[in-house]
């Protein structure tokens, strides 16, 4: 397993081994007691009173080609994300104002071939496209969803981030999506 940084703090890149041959691919997407000791993740949560996230609920995000979620999140929701089938689109916003990085984006492709995967900091919006006929975004979280009125959504086309979608962007998305607030606004 390898793990890379970003230039947003606390949001993480992780390549989980993939073994492969004739019958197909094996891997494992997660393991408490491993990515507990990853290096530099236990140093995010020194603060904290545990080394590790209390993971709370594993969820399934199915969408088709073209469709866009979010850009969704909250300020005390830790997710880890992975593509399970297909290829999608990715984007994380960083909402919060008391760091360097506020008003930056980190884009990425997770594919259901290479199982790459995104660790988000709470305060981060993450968005989704989906690049393939069909994909499946595996998300763990460490908070149960409490509505989407508990929530933040930046809206998908604001000027201030300026996000390149590789799929022009259709009926396809949902209306609170399409209603989303300008990033500027968003404030914890």
């Amino acid at each position: 397993m390898k793990f890379s940084e970003t230039p947003i703090p606390g949001l993480m890149q992780i390549f989980p081994e993939v073994f492969e041959d004739q019958r197909g691919q094996f891997v494992e997407i997660w393991h408490k007691d491993y990515y507990a000791h990853l290096p530099g993740l236990s140093a995010l949560f020194q603060s904290q009173t545990t080394t590790y996230i209390d993971w709370k609920t594993d969820c399934l995000a199915i969408a088709h080609r073209g469709v866009l979620k979010g850009l969704h999140g909250d300020w005390k929701n830790w997710k880890l994300i992975d593509c399970i089938q297909g290829r999608i689109f990715t984007v994380i916003a960083d909402l919060r104002t008391t760091g360097d990085t506020y008003g930056e984006t980190f884009t990425t492709v997770l594919t259901s071939r290479t199982h790459n995967q995104l660790l988000i900091p709470p305060g981060c919006a993450t968005g989704t496209q989906c690049l393939s006929d069909e994909c499946v975004l595996h998300y763990k979280q460490s908070e149960f969803y409490d509505g989407g009125d508990k929530q933040f959504t930046v809206n998908y086309k604001d000027e201030t981030l300026d996000i390149d979608w590789p799929i022009k962007i259709g009926a396809i998305i949902s209306e609170r999506d399409r209603k989303g607030e300008r990033f500027i606004d968003i404030r914890p």
